[in-house]
């Protein structure tokens, strides 16, 4: 899914469409922070995602066809990185830890309770 993700930003053929989604991945930063997740720990992560989708802008109009792409997805380390911050972002997870805060204050007891 990831690969398929950035594969598309670059067949899209719009340079300003990674970059903007750069800029809605780091808006995600206060919404993580806010359910817990601490900045040290998906920061290095982040960077490699967000270097990533800077490579991809800059290979627009792709002429290489992807080629930075599959070596990018071809190295373990990078390859994990962008994937663990993808997944961290991922907004299922996010929203429940953000529905438990905004019901654990409307809540008497332990949300966990229930």
């Amino acid at each position: 899914m990831a690969f398929s993700y950035f594969e598309t930003l670059l067949r899209l053929g719009d340079k300003n469409k990674p970059l903007q989604e750069e800029i809605r991945l780091r808006s995600l930063s206060g919404l993580l922070n806010e359910v817990g997740h601490q900045e040290f720990l998906y920061e290095d992560f982040a960077d490699a995602t967000f270097e990533l989708l800077q490579s991809i802008s800059a290979q627009i109009p792709m002429v290489d066809d992807g080629a930075a792409l599959l070596a990018a997805f071809n190295d373990e380390h990078q390859s994990a990185s962008i994937i663990t911050y993808l997944k961290v972002c991922d907004p299922t997870p996010t929203s429940v830890l953000i529905s438990r805060v905004s019901c654990a204050l409307w809540n008497l007891g332990q949300l966990t309770e229930y």
